[in-house]
C-alpha cells in the first residue's frame, strides 16, 4: 500500500476527484495533507503507465525543487509512442531532448544552451510582429473571431518560422509536426473495440511520421551543405544543425529531427494557451486594457513603463493560468521526498497552478493583479511557468518575447472584447486551455464599448475577475 510505504494518509476518493477536477482536487489535497499527499494506490492518474505503484502530489518549494532537480530519480513518464505501440518512426521522432535522461540529457542541454539565448530571442521580434500582423490583418471591425483557433494558428506559424524559417519550401514542416501530434492523440483516444479505426490510424501515422522524419532530415542536411552560411537567416534549425557533442561530432540527423519536432510541440501549444488566457483576461479588465492600449498606440510601449506593464500582464497571466498547470514525473527507483519513502514507478504530480497561488498568500491567490510584479520576485521553485531545475524550458526567453510581442502587435491595431457573455470552462490535457471556443469581437482602436461581454462559468473558480 502506497500510504503505508510513505507513512502518509491516502484517500480512495482522490482518483475520481482528480479526473473530474484536477486543479481543485490538488488544492484540496494540499490543504488537507500538507506538502506530500498520497492520491491513489496502484493506479496512475495522468501517466497511464503500467505497473504504477500509485500517485502522490508534491507541494512546497523544497519538495518541488527535489523532484525537478533530481531528474535521474524523478524521470519522465513513458512517451505516447512507447505507451501506445506506435510505429517505430514515431518513436524516433519522440526521442528528443525531453525524453532523454542521464549524462546524454545534460550534455545536450549544454550544447543547445547557446542557441536559445536572450540575444536569439531578440532576433525574433520582427518575425513575431510580422506573423501577428499577417494573421490579424484579416480581422475587421464588428467581426467575431475564434480566439483559440486564431491563437493556435498563430503559435504554429511563429514556432514554424523560428525553428524552420519562413520560406515557402519549409512552411509545411510545422504543419507536419502538428498533424502527427493530432493523429497520435486521436489514436490514443480510440480503444480496442475500434480495431479497424486504430489500424487505419496506425498506417496513417506511419505515413505522416515517415514523411516528416524524411523532410526534417533533408532540411538538416541542407543546412550542413558545404558553402552554406552558418546559422543562415536566423533559423534555429540552421544553428541546431551545426551543434556538436563534447567529442566535437555533429549530432546525428535523426536525433536532430526528433529535437526539432519536440521543440515545435513544446513551444506552440503552451504559447497558444498563454495568448488565449491573457487576451481573455484583458477583455475583462477595461481600465487595464485601456491603459495598455493607449501606451502601445502612442509609441510609449517602448518606454520603461510600457515594457514593464506588458511584461507584468504576461507574468501574471502565467501565474494564475499557467499552461503547464500540472507536471508529471515517475520515480525510477526508491526515493526519499520530504522525509517520506516513495517506491519505484510512483507517479509524482507537481502543480505550478498550486505553487503560484501559495507564494502570494490565500487572500490574493486567485486575483489577477499585474501590479504585484512591481515588488514580487518569487524564487524559481515558487513560480515556474517554464519549469525549473534540470529540465526548465530552454526557450523561455523566446516564449516571453513571442507572448509580449504578439500582445503588443494585436493591441496596437485592434481593441477586443468578448462577443457577448460566455460561460468559460477549461480542460487539462498537455496544457491548460479553454474547453470550448472563445468568441472575440473585434473593434477599431478606441471605438469599443465601455464594457464588453463577461466571462462566467468554471473559469471564475480559477481566477477572481470583476
Amino acid at each position: 500500500m502506497l500510504a503505508h510505504h510513505t507513512g502518509r494518509p491516502g484517500g480512495a476518493d482522490w482518483h475520481a476527484l482528480l479526473l473530474a477536477d484536477p486543479l481543485a482536487t490538488l488544492m484540496a489535497a494540499r490543504r488537507r495533507h500538507g506538502d506530500l499527499a498520497v492520491l491513489t494506490d496502484g493506479v496512475p492518474v495522468l501517466s497511464r503507465g503500467l505497473g504504477t505503484a500509485g500517485c502522490v502530489a508534491a507541494f512546497g518549494a523544497a519538495n518541488v525543487r527535489e523532484v525537478l532537480v533530481d531528474a535521474e530519480t524523478f524521470g519522465r513518464p513513458a512517451t505516447m509512442a512507447e505507451r501506445d505501440g506506435l510505429p517505430s518512426v514515431v518513436g524516433a521522432l519522440s526521442s528528443g531532448l525531453f525524453s532523454m535522461g542521464g549524462a546524454v540529457h545534460r550534455e545536450r542541454r549544454r550544447a543547445f544552451g547557446p542557441v536559445f539565448t536572450r540575444r536569439a530571442a531578440g532576433r525574433c521580434v520582427d518575425l513575431v510582429a510580422a506573423e501577428t500582423a499577417a494573421l490579424t490583418g484579416s480581422w475587421r471591425p464588428g467581426v467575431v473571431v475564434g480566439l483559440c483557433e486564431q491563437m493556435n494558428r498563430l503559435a504554429r506559424a511563429l514556432l514554424g518560422g523560428l525553428l524552420f524559417g519562413t520560406t515557402a519550401e519549409v512552411r509545411g514542416l510545422g504543419d507536419g509536426c502538428h498533424r502527427l501530434l493530432a493523429l497520435r492523440r486521436r489514436y490514443a483516444a480510440t480503444g480496442p473495440p475500434d480495431g479497424r479505426l486504430r489500424s487505419g490510424l496506425h498506417a496513417e501515422i506511419a505515413a505522416v511520421g515517415g514523411g516528416l522524419h524524411t523532410a526534417l532530415r533533408a532540411r538538416i542536411g541542407h543546412h550542413r551543405a558545404p558553402g552554406r552560411p552558418p546559422g543562415e537567416a536566423g533559423c534555429l534549425l540552421a544553428r541546431l544543425s551545426l551543434v556538436r557533442d563534447e567529442a566535437g561530432r555533429l549530432l546525428p540527423e535523426g536525433e536532430l529531427a526528433a529535437h526539432a519536432n519536440a521543440f515545435f510541440l513544446a513551444g506552440s501549444e503552451p504559447l497558444a494557451a498563454a495568448l488565449v488566457w491573457t487576451i481573455l483576461l484583458l477583455t475583462q479588465l477595461d481600465d487595464l486594457r485601456g491603459e495598455l492600449c493607449e501606451r502601445l498606440r502612442s509609441g510609449e510601449g517602448a518606454d520603461a513603463r510600457g515594457r514593464e506593464l506588458l511584461e507584468a500582464v504576461a507574468r501574471e497571466s502565467l501565474r494564475v493560468l499557467p499552461s503547464n498547470a500540472v507536471m508529471v514525473r515517475v520515480t525510477t527507483r526508491e526515493a526519499l521526498l520530504g522525509g517520506h519513502r516513495l517506491p519505484p514507478r510512483c507517479e509524482v504530480l507537481v502543480s505550478p497552478f498550486v505553487a503560484h497561488r501559495a507564494f502570494v498568500g490565500d487572500a490574493q491567490a486567485a486575483t489577477f493583479d499585474p501590479g504585484r510584479w512591481c515588488s514580487v520576485r518569487p524564487p524559481a521553485f515558487d513560480y515556474l511557468p517554464f519549469g525549473a531545475g534540470g529540465r526548465y524550458c530552454l526557450g523561455r526567453d523566446l516564449a516571453m518575447t513571442a507572448l509580449t510581442g504578439t500582445l503588443a502587435t494585436i493591441l496596437r491595431r485592434w481593441d477586443v472584447t468578448l462577443a457577448g457573455d460566455q460561460e468559460i470552462d477549461w480542460r487539462l490535457r498537455a496544457t491548460l486551455v479553454p474547453a470550448d471556443e472563445v468568441r472575440l469581437l473585434v473593434h477599431e482602436p478606441g471605438r469599443g464599448p465601455a464594457g464588453g461581454g463577461r466571462a462566467g462559468g468554471p473559469l471564475r473558480k480559477l481566477v477572481r475577475l470583476p
